[in-house]
C-alpha cells in the first residue's frame, strides 16, 4: 500500500513539475510576443509621425529586452538604432550621433563581434548624419 501511495505522489508531483514548467514558457513566451508587439507598434508610430509615442514604446521594449537579452543582443542594438532615429527625425543630431557611436562601442566589445549588417547599417547612419552636418554648417 505504501508504495502504491508513494508511486502516485511521485507521480503527482513530476505531473506538477511538468506543469511549473509549461507555465513558466507560457509566461516567458507571451512576454516575448508582449515585447515584439510592442515593437512593431514602435516602428508603426514613427511612420506615422507620432514620435514621442514611438520613442516610449521603444524605451518598453529597449527595458524589456535588456533584461531578458542583455545590453550586446541584436535586439537591444536596433531599437537603440531606432532611438537614434527618432532623435534625427526631431533634429537632435547630437543625441542621435551620441547613440549611433555607443551602439558602434557595444559592438567592439562583444566576444562574438559585431553583426556586420546591423554594423553597416549604423556605419550609414553615421556618414549620413557627418552629411547632414557639412550640408547645414556654415563658413566665416
Amino acid at each position: 500500500m505504501d508504495t502504491t501511495r508513494t508511486r502516485r505522489v511521485k507521480g503527482l508531483e513530476e505531473k506538477e513539475a511538468l506543469l511549473m514548467t509549461e507555465i513558466k514558457t507560457s509566461r516567458d513566451e507571451k512576454a516575448k510576443n508582449r515585447c515584439n508587439q510592442l515593437f512593431q507598434l514602435g516602428l508603426v508610430n514613427i511612420k506615422l509621425g507620432n514620435y514621442q509615442k514611438a520613442r516610449e514604446l521603444l524605451v518598453r521594449v529597449f527595458n524589456c529586452l535588456k533584461m531578458r537579452e542583455g545590453v550586446m543582443s541584436d535586439q537591444v542594438l536596433i531599437v537603440r538604432m531606432h532611438l537614434g532615429d527618432l532623435h534625427m527625425l526631431n533634429f537632435e543630431t547630437e543625441e542621435a550621433g551620441a547613440i549611433y557611436e555607443s551602439i558602434l562601442m557595444t559592438m567592439a566589445e562583444r566576444k562574438e563581434g559585431p553583426n556586420w549588417e546591423i554594423y553597416a547599417e549604423i556605419r550609414q547612419r553615421i556618414v549620413d548624419l557627418d552629411g547632414y552636418f557639412e550640408k547645414s554648417s556654415f563658413t566665416g
